[in-house]
């Protein structure tokens, strides 16, 4: 299973009351409408981490629920989400770059494996249709003759680590502007063995799900679910690549981070649209909202992965989901020290 199941961010999911509202949701209803039990809510004031298992709504979805307490201004959680200092606590993150969507080539730069990653090099010289990858039948082709000089004994010489890396960086290239371009619908499929899996399809699904989003911040998901059209004036954006650990793999990731900040707290969103391997996409959504103490964050992610359909559906939900809970649970102690200076 993913060990960061997209732990790649603190994004989230509802905190603030609809626009125009005369009364902001309080962190009680909030807790309320994501699961908490007030036994949770109270051990999360005190300062403890707790979760909550929501409704999952297809077959490949994992879904859980995160409460936290953070010192400091909302401010400074906001920025620590635009700026990757997520990203950086994050002990599974390897690492990552920001990207300016109007020169992404030059933010890809930073993409690419390393001499101690010569398995996955070796991997992908005799990458194939299946789940070992998340390639569309045209990616595949593509990195098959940019790399057809070499096989995969060639894995350590460094041109061959040159020549992937290149291709690699090509593959990201095209999958993040066709997403600037075309948003979701943009996402091209994944090439299994004789049928194809659709990420679009899934962050669909994990959206639709969202009904908390929906309610209270009606601009900020007409933004998610229409992006690149009708993005509210005050949502403030962020791309980034990143590369993290799952299943004892390296892997690649884009990311696409929306920041809304409101008189009564903020909301984050990060919708990661395209994945290497071991999930298909994922979707998290945070709410932040001043307390006695602090600010309480909701946060919920749904993470698609074919790995969990199938033989046995129930218990590879129930593994996969306490796998992406536990390692959520990890960021957050860790993302959390990093605001407080700890």
């Amino acid at each position: 299973m993913h060990t960061a199941f997209a732990l790649l961010s603190i994004a989230l999911v509802i905190l603030a009351a609809p626009a125009g509202a005369t009364e902001p949701m309080t962190a009680s209803q909030v807790a309320q409408a994501l699961g908490f039990d007030r036994a949770a809510e109270q051990k999360l004031l005190a300062g403890e981490i707790v979760t909550a298992e929501r409704e999952e709504t297809t077959a490949k979805q994992l879904a859980v629920s995160i409460g936290m307490l953070v010192k400091g201004e909302p401010d400074a959680l906001a920025a620590a989400v635009l700026d990757g200092q997520t990203l950086q606590a994050n002990p599974a993150v390897l690492g990552f770059g920001k990207i300016d969507p109007g020169d992404p080539a030059a933010g890809l730069a930073g993409v690419g494996y390393t001499e101690d990653e010569v398995d996955e090099v070796s991997k992908l010289l005799e990458a194939e249709a299946g789940d070992e990858f998340n390639l569309s039948a045209d990616e595949l082709a593509t990195l098959q003759k940019a790399t057809a000089q070499y096989d995969p004994s060639q894995a350590g010489d460094p041109a061959a680590i040159q020549a992937v890396n290149e291709a690699y960086r090509n593959l990201l290239l095209g999958r993040l502007q066709a997403y600037l371009a075309q948003g979701v619908a943009g996402i091209a499929p994944y090439q299994r063995d004789g049928e194809v899996s659709d990420p679009a399809e899934d962050l669909r699904a994990a959206a639709e799900a969202s009904r908390l989003l929906q309610q209270a911040a009606p601009d900020m998901y007409r933004g998610l679910v229409d992006f690149p059209e009708h993005q509210p004036a005050d949502a403030e954006q962020a791309f980034f690549w990143v590369k993290e650990i799952a299943n004892d793999r390296p892997v690649f990731s884009l990311n696409h981070r929306m920041v809304q900040r409101r008189p009564d707290g903020l909301i984050l969103l990060s919708r990661t649209f395209y994945a290497g391997h071991s999930f298909n996409a994922s979707l998290s959504g945070a709410g932040v909202l001043p307390v006695q103490d602090g600010n309480a964050v909701f946060y919920t992610n749904r993470t698609a992965s074919d790995q969990v359909a199938g033989f046995m559906q129930g218990t590879r939900h129930e593994i996969g989901r306490g796998m992406m809970r536990d390692a959520l649970i990890d960021s957050f102690d860790a993302i959390r020290a990093q605001l407080s200076g700890g």
